[in-house]
């Protein structure tokens, strides 16, 4: 799309976006996230091809976890049709976003981790949280990668391939899963 900005490409066609984002998408299952991400390398990324009845572009689901701390990690929509590429987007920690437009009132401007992305009809990409992430007793579970990420797809209409099931999410840093509150030994004889 060249230089023109999302804003303008949103706004001039927002029914086209509005249709893609709640319409249903479908994505590979297990969605496997195990490539270090070269930027930054205390990163994981995955991106696979989003497949949809209405396309928006070349769509794609992305996801950036860190590895010291699965509890940091974004998940996107993206597409080749906007420059920014992201459609839509959830932030599991971080900053706070501030949403800086005129018509929303000062007080409600700021919105804290968890929370999602969305561009409006006129084409700000605006952050928000659903009553489930304003929830004090939902929200520690929603920063967990395997929820959060369900819980993303279902608010992003993503499911597995040829299904109504949400995919999952396999995460794959190249350690072994060990559980040292008891010994792999125990019962064993060494001669």
């Amino acid at each position: 799309m060249g230089n023109i900005p999302h804003e303008d490409i949103i706004r001039k066609d927002y029914k086209s976006y509005h249709s893609f984002i709640n319409c249903k998408k479908e994505v590979i299952s297990p969605f496997v996230v195990e490539v270090i991400r070269k930027e930054h390398p205390s990163s994981l990324c995955a991106t696979e091809n989003l497949v949809c009845e209405q396309p928006y572009g070349n769509a794609e689901l992305y996801s950036e976890i860190k590895k010291a701390n699965t509890s940091n990690f974004s998940i996107s929509i993206k597409s080749d049709i906007i420059n920014s590429r992201i459609l839509m987007r959830y932030d599991s920690d971080g900053a706070t976003h501030k949403n800086s437009v005129d018509y929303i009132p000062l007080e409600e401007q700021s919105v804290p981790t968890p929370h999602f992305h969305k561009f409006d009809e006129q084409g700000n990409l605006l952050a928000y949280q659903t009553d489930k992430l304003k929830n004090e007793k939902e929200v520690s579970a929603l920063r967990n990668i395997e929820f959060g990420f369900a819980y993303f797809c279902q608010n992003s209409y993503i499911f597995k391939n040829h299904t109504m099931d949400l995919p999952v999410i396999l995460v794959n840093d190249g350690m072994l899963p060990l559980d040292y509150s008891e010994d792999p030994t125990e019962g064993v004889v060494f001669e």
